[in-house]
């Protein structure tokens, strides 16, 4: 075997364990530049979490929102406590629970991408993208309910695809109600997005209904939120009503403009480094901006030599499945429907609902110009060092070292924390 049929068995078989190897210590590097000691819910966190792994508390209500004046469900603490009990209750378990998070919604984007598109090397190119994504690391150097979102996003929509395509297995129909409700148990964009997603690819696509095995994702689901009905059964669903008065109030519209702009930045975010919305990439333009510049010149010199060329390449470009392209445009739809809708600037939280659609399309897109026009190594390699370029800007603005956060909590919350803050009493 030469070495170039070594290395095809080797990404064939072993592929997807190396690139989740390169997502996991990323992801692992990454924890030093945690604004761990910034956020005043840390310290809510750290308590709630110690908590329910000493046996002190068990939590109905999960964190408070930013605006409405409602709590989330509580599986984002239950979520952190395996990792933080592994840890000897150190803070830092808290922080390796996204690591853990980000790392397997690298897999389950492969697992979805080779099922919608049945190539393994552009599932592979996919994974690969996520794992050095800079907005991935930048969901990882911070724990936040919404920031976990994208596992089970992605979790749900490749198990509706499975249903879509005539899945009968009951397993695929349990998991994804456990999807559906974990995610809409870390943020409110879930609970609003995922649904109508899945009417639509059911109206769409017109699969057989089985109507025992919904069931089976009804249950599911309703296991999951049993602490949370517990609660609004006991409380007079004092709780929802406030949320559906948040989104009675919140999404009449009024800040199109302003919105437009967040979802083009959030887009544009994926090919460069100069994304203004979120301040951690917010750095004024000098050499990496030429460099950037001159690396997407040089990419489409290459686009152009390769149309003059007219060589013959295969015409068949890979497609996705039909539940597959529904799915992604439905999601991308939903969600940018939703957030072009709010009444003011919708917080960087709100979009994560929609990571990493940019870099499925991203990936197709990378696909359709190798299948079209012969052109695959030098665009992936361009995109790795914009990659490269973006964790460089992430990192260079970092100077908060996540250690700060047990000496400050130590100094300040440890053994006088502020209830109403941290809602120990929920």
């Amino acid at each position: 075997m030469n070495m170039r049929s070594y290395w095809k068995y080797f990404f064939k078989y072993y592929g997807v364990y190396a690139i989740l190897t390169v997502a996991a210590v990323l992801r692992l590097l990454v924890v030093q530049y945690a604004d761990y000691a910034s956020f005043p819910e840390q310290w809510r966190d750290f308590h709630m979490v110690s908590g329910i792994a000493h046996g002190t508390f068990f939590p109905q209500l999960g964190p408070p929102s930013m605006v409405g004046g409602f709590h989330f469900s509580p599986h984002y603490y239950y979520l952190m406590v395996p990792l933080f009990v592994l840890s000897g209750f150190h803070p830092v378990g808290l922080l390796l629970t996204g690591v853990a998070v980000s790392t397997l919604s690298v897999y389950v984007l492969y697992r979805l991408l080779l099922l919608w598109s049945n190539n393994a090397s552009l599932a592979l190119t996919g994974a690969l993208l996520s794992a050095v994504s800079a907005y991935s690391l930048h969901l990882v150097s911070y724990t936040s309910n919404p920031n976990f979102l994208p596992l089970f996003v992605l979790w749900f929509l490749y198990c509706l695809t499975k249903i879509l395509q005539g899945s009968t297995q009951w397993f695929d129909y349990a998991q994804m109600g456990l999807a559906f409700a974990l995610a809409s148990c870390l943020h409110t964009t879930a609970t609003l997005e995922l649904p109508v997603i899945a009417l639509l690819g059911v109206a769409l696509t017109r699969p057989t209904l089985r109507f025992r095995l919904w069931c089976i994702a009804g249950a599911a689901a309703f296991v999951v939120y049993a602490p949370y009905l517990y609660y609004e059964l006991t409380h007079g669903f004092s709780n929802t009503v406030r949320l559906f008065g948040l989104g009675a109030s919140a999404l009449h519209g009024g800040q199109n403009s302003l919105n437009a702009h967040m979802l083009w930045n959030f887009w544009e975010g994926t090919l460069t480094p100069f994304n203004y919305w979120y301040g951690y990439t917010a750095i004024s333009p000098n050499w990496l901006y030429w460099l950037v510049t001159a690396c997407m010149a040089l990419a489409a010199v290459c686009f152009l030599a390769a149309l003059r060329s007219r060589q013959s390449f295969d015409k068949r470009v890979t497609r996705f499945s039909k539940a597959g392209t529904v799915l992604l445009w439905s999601w991308i739809c939903v969600a940018s429907i939703t957030l072009l809708s709010y009444t003011r600037g919708p917080h960087d939280h709100y979009i994560i609902i929609l990571w990493p659609a940019p870099l499925i399309v991203l990936t197709w897109a990378v696909f359709w110009f190798k299948e079209r026009f012969g052109v695959f190594k030098p665009v992936l390699f361009l995109l790795l060092v914009t990659a490269l370029l973006q964790i460089y800007s992430f990192t260079h603005v970092r100077h908060q070292p996540w250690r700060d956060f047990l000496a400050t909590y130590e100094a300040n919350y440890k053994n006088r924390p502020d209830v109403s803050e941290i809602g120990a009493v929920w």
